[in-house]
Parts: structure tokens; C-alpha cells; sequence
């Protein structure tokens, strides 16, 4: 087995993602426990965790790459697209990020709705909003609000993510996967920016971009996964805490097909995850290519 210093992670969240736990500066210091070599931090549709990261990386020895994670949406599909190593211009972004946080907050009001309404729930509602994110609701916080109030011991709809059950690997993500996200009965869909408006957005600060875990988004449409690498995507995130062995072997053949990028995630959020941990994903061969395509960008 490979020593954890040679490890990269290309995608890991702080609390300028509205399910993050960790400040720049925390989870900087818990990747310098593991000992990555490389990382970014893709904050959801923010570049200020990335840039104060960069900041931050010269009290480390290691690289800290720009990087995005953008909500879009292709043929019907959300979709999460990665964008790093800006050398352009980043304003756009901070818009984005308004833009975003102003849709999340907007529907505030219907997701605590669908909770008490079809689930059932109860829970203090100061208790449902992110904190740290003014006005805003999670299907993640809607979880940790509920799972912690005694009123929904009985719940049937919450047994599976308590201790010991089948869900309780990550029982705040995966109750947002199960009742929160794009088809699920509690959802409130939010209208994302196209993907080629994404990927040019990407393209434009002179950036690469990459597809995020796509066994949980554009699962195996091949043609959708074509027609992104057609006009412009540089790679596929191969390696990600949700993929199975049968995952990675499908999305590796891919991307030798496509002649493309393979890249390494863990999305590490800190409780929202728990089950997903700093360093546990380690690929030799795949992160020295990685590593030599960004340092060939410097």
C-alpha cells in the first residue's frame, strides 16, 4: 500500500459549501495530518474557501489547486461539474454564488413544508436552518434536526438512518439522497444554470473542468458523458467515495476511451458525511498523472 503522502484529493468541501463543516483553515490542517501532496477544495457554486485555501497552503507543504463545484443541469439531469486550476478571471463565480444562495433560500420555506407535511416530522425549526448560511434549508439539516429530536422516535420514515441500520453510514446525506434530491417526493426542484453555460463559465478563467462523481448524476449515459467531453470537459472523477469496484473499472474504461483525465475525489464534508474520510482513496498511477498535468499548467 502506497504512504499517505502521496496522496491528491481533488475534491472536499468547507463551510462556504452549505453542508460543509470544517473553515479553510481547519481542513487544511486535517490534510496535513493525512499528508496529502495536492489538493482543491470545490466548494458548491464558492471560490472563496479555494482562494483563502491558496492563502493559507504556505504554512503547508503541500499544493492547494483553485477549484469549484458547480450545481448545473443537462437534458433534464442535475448535474455537479468541478472546475479547477483558474488562471483567468474569477469574479463570475461570486455571482454565481449569490444567485444560488438566493434560490436555496427561497425555497426554504417549501422544504420545512414537505417535511412536516409527507414525512411527518417534527423538529424546532431554528434547528433545520444551516448554520453559518442565513435562511437556508438543507435535506441534511431537515435530517440532523429530526434524527435528534425525540418526538420522531417512532418515525417509520427515519428508522433507516439510525444507528446500526441500513442507511446509517451517512444518515444526513443519504436521507437528502432518499426524500430531498432531483425525483425524490420532498424535492423542490431549483432551476441550475446549464451545463454549457457552466462549462464555459469554467473555460472562460481559463480552467479545466471535470465531471464529479458521475455514478450519482449522469450515472452510465454515455452519449450525455460524450457530449460533455465534446465541448471541453478534460476528465471524469473515476475515483469517489461513491463508486464501487464495478464503478471504477466502468468510468476508467471510459475515460481511456475518451482520452481523458481520470481524477481522485473523496467529497469530504466533515458530519454531514462521516463515513467519508480524508486519504481513503489511494491510486498511485492515477495521482502522479494528475499531478504531472497540473504541474505542466504552472
Amino acid at each position: 500500500m502506497e504512504t499517505a503522502k502521496q496522496l491528491i484529493d481533488m475534491h472536499m468541501h468547507t463551510i462556504y459549501s452549505i453542508d460543509g463543516e470544517y473553515t479553510p483553515k481547519q481542513l487544511l490542517k486535517l490534510c496535513n495530518k493525512v499528508g496529502y501532496k495536492y489538493i482543491s477544495i470545490t466548494d458548491h457554486n464558492s471560490i472563496r474557501g479555494s482562494l483563502e485555501a491558496i492563502k493559507l497552503s504556505k504554512e503547508y507543504d503541500m499544493n492547494v489547486i483553485s477549484g469549484i463545484e458547480l450545481d448545473c443541469n443537462i437534458n433534464g439531469i442535475d448535474l455537479h461539474l468541478l472546475g479547477y486550476d483558474f488562471k483567468g478571471n474569477t469574479d463570475p463565480f461570486l455571482k454565481i454564488e449569490n444567485e444560488v444562495l438566493t434560490l436555496e433560500r427561497n425555497r426554504a420555506n417549501k422544504l420545512l413544508d414537505n417535511a412536516y407535511n409527507i414525512l411527518k416530522l417534527q423538529f424546532d425549526e431554528e434547528k433545520a436552518y444551516v448554520e453559518g448560511h442565513k435562511g437556508i434549508v438543507t435535506g441534511e439539516s431537515i435530517a440532523e434536526a429530526s434524527l435528534n429530536d425525540p418526538r420522531n422516535d417512532d418515525n417509520e420514515f427515519l428508522k433507516p438512518y439510525r444507528k446500526n441500520q441500513k442507511r446509517s453510514d451517512n444518515p444526513y446525506v443519504n436521507f437528502y439522497w432518499d426524500y430531498f434530491s432531483q425525483g425524490k417526493i420532498c424535492n423542490v426542484p431549483i432551476e441550475f444554470m446549464s451545463f454549457d453555460e457552466a462549462n464555459k463559465i469554467i473555460l472562460d478563467a481559463q480552467g479545466v473542468s471535470i465531471i464529479a462523481h458521475p455514478s450519482i448524476t449522469v450515472k452510465r449515459n454515455e452519449d450525455v458523458i460524450k457530449y460533455m467531453i465534446d465541448n471541453g470537459v478534460s476528465g471524469i472523477e473515476v475515483y469517489s467515495s461513491y463508486h464501487n469496484n464495478d464503478d471504477i473499472e466502468y468510468y476508467k474504461n471510459l475515460s481511456t476511451n475518451f482520452n481523458v483525465l481520470q481524477s481522485i475525489g473523496t467529497d469530504f464534508h466533515g458530519k454531514t458525511k462521516p463515513s467519508i474520510a480524508l486519504g481513503s482513496i489511494i491510486q498511485k498511477e492515477t495521482q502522479d498523472k494528475l499531478i504531472e498535468f497540473f504541474e505542466k499548467r504552472k
